[in-house]
């Protein structure tokens, strides 16, 4: 019986049951006693589930409730004995308590937007299953992810298995949980970002030959973590995926990965083996920082050379010399190094990474060699007893405020090689700085942020000594002519804007003219 939309009473009804979709409300007692109940399911649209609604219906088995059901009454499902099964929306916002449901005799299953089903099962167990991918969640810690749904009383779930089919793992959709053990099937490609951050009861982790990608933050903090294998499938480890893992004793990275990225191991102390395939072509900022991995490399040599990339030289002291089977000056190098006070770099390095000897405050000079391409972001920033520096015809590229508060640094050539420079490069360098460009580079003035006003573009000029014009032979006035450029200038004025280009004309003395005698 329906009244003004309010379900009064069902207790007839027998076998499976759909409620109408005109009904907003299941009122108090509703279906109390209503034995021959077997199945309910209740539409979108219903609100409220009133105290003793299915009371004592000892034969009902199972129910679906719609996300727009936001509240239940007291002893709503008590004396349900044959209940088994409980299917809610995923954004539904009832509780563990609203239910009022035994978990370790009555599975609770949340249907997700994106296909798949958390289903947790009598023995505590998280199943996840459906096809496609997981979708992911933000890193709002009160953020609504299915794992910490207050339907399914989180705190109990230690175990996850997720059922061949899932083909993801959302971002951040187990963060913070409690699990002990997770089981990822062969049809997942990818862990999401932070899809593990803080996982503290996490002790092992197998993942499938299947996955390619492990996202930046998958395990962070996981610091009960103490092994770990990475199949050979996986190509790319993220910034700080295992970072602060203080239970990690060694790892194994696999030949199929060719970069280690920012932070991926900083903060795991107890990680005292990695294995380093020869394929890692890139190595970033502090990866391996606060291990005691690098401390112990450190021991070795102060220099921590790895496939050619120098990473770490932040002990050094005095005068360096780096050895030429360098390749490159990985990021963070010799950052804050202050008692560095010179350094040579090699013919055999190719590029200077960002932050690589920034805050180096003892460093006076520096030669970069011609084989350099590329400057990175903040290079050089805060070497505030840098004065001098030579920049190669090689270099194309210098990042953002490379030279930062360099505040000793009163002159510098940018060769016309440099076609990209990044933001605040010169920033709080010292008043007087004088930046020399080439006449012929692409750079312009406002590429140059706030040090735009220090900025002269100048030739690179040749003399040309005046020769008199013969009877034979042509003469020329004294000249200049640019290297860059190729213009001509009777004066050695370098300024692009104050020397004044001439043409040919005016600098060749003309074969003089031979008056015939009789």
């Amino acid at each position: 019986m329906i009244v003004n939309g309010i379900l009064i009473d069902g207790t007839t009804c027998s076998g499976e049951v759909t409620i109408p979709n005109d009904v907003t409300r299941i009122g108090v007692s509703a279906f109390q006693k209503c034995t021959n109940l077997t199945s309910i399911i209740i539409p979108e649209g219903v609100t409220s589930i009133g105290y003793s609604a299915f009371e004592n219906c000892s034969n009902l088995a199972n129910i679906e409730i719609p996300s727009s059901v936001t509240s239940i009454g007291t002893n709503a499902f008590n004396g349900c004995t044959a209940l088994t099964e409980v299917l809610l929306e995923g954004n539904s916002t009832l509780t563990y308590n609203d239910l009022g449901v035994d978990t370790s005799k009555v599975i609770i299953r949340l249907n997700e937007d994106d296909g798949l089903t958390w289903t947790l099962n009598t023995d505590g167990t998280m199943t996840i299953s459906g096809t496609g991918p997981m979708k992911s969640y933000d890193d709002n810690l009160e953020g609504r992810r299915p794992y910490n749904s207050p339907v399914f009383n989180n705190s109990k779930i230690k175990k996850v298995v997720i059922e061949d089919g899932v083909t993801s793992i959302g971002d951040f959709a187990f963060m913070w949980s409690g699990l002990t053990s997770i089981t990822i099937p062969e049809s997942v490609t990818s862990i999401g970002n932070g899809a593990f951050f803080a996982c503290k009861n996490l002790t092992n982790i197998t993942i499938p030959d299947s996955v390619t990608n492990i996202k930046n933050c998958a395990f962070f903090v996981c610091d009960s973590l103490t092994s770990i294998k990475i199949p050979e499938s996986v190509t790319r480890i993220g910034e700080r995926a295992f970072q602060n893992c203080t239970s990690l004793t060694n790892i194994e990275i696999p030949e199929s990965v060719t970069r280690i990225e920012r932070s991926m191991f900083s903060g795991c102390k107890n990680l005292t083996s990695i294995t380093i395939p020869n394929s890692v072509t890139r190595i970033e900022r502090n990866a391996f920082s606060n291990t005691p991995w690098l401390r112990n490399k450190r021991d070795e040599n102060p220099l921590v050379i790895v496939n050619g990339i120098l990473i770490d030289g932040q002990t050094c002291q005095g005068k360096v010399t780096i050895p030429k089977n360098v390749t490159e000056i990985g990021e963070c190098a010799f950052s804050n190094c202050t008692g560095l006070t010179s350094i040579t770099i090699p013919s055999s390095v190719t590029s200077i990474g960002e932050s690589a000897f920034s805050n180096c405050t003892g460093l006076t000079s520096i030669t970069i060699p011609s084989s350099v391409t590329s400057i990175g972001e903040s290079a050089f920033s805060g070497c505030s007893s840098l004065t001098s520096i030579t920049i190669p015809e090689s270099v194309t590229s210098i990042g953002s405020g490379a030279f930062y508060a360099c505040t000793n640094l009163t002159s510098i050539t940018i060769p016309s090689s440099v076609t990209s420079i990044g933001i605040d490069i010169f920033d709080n360098c010292d008043k007087s700085l004088e930046i020399t460009v080439s006449c012929d580079s692409t750079l312009a003035k406002d590429d140059f942020g706030e040090a735009s006003e220090k900025v002269t573009y100048r030739h690179s000029l040749v003399k040309t000594d005046a020769k008199d014009a013969t009877y034979t032979e042509a003469g020329n006035v004294e000249y200049w002519t640019c290297e860059n450029c190729k213009k001509h200038f009777l004066t050695d004025e370098t300024d692009v804007e104050a020397a004044k280009e001439v043409e040919l004309s005016e600098i060749v003395k003309p074969v003089p003219v031979q008056v015939a005698t009789a």
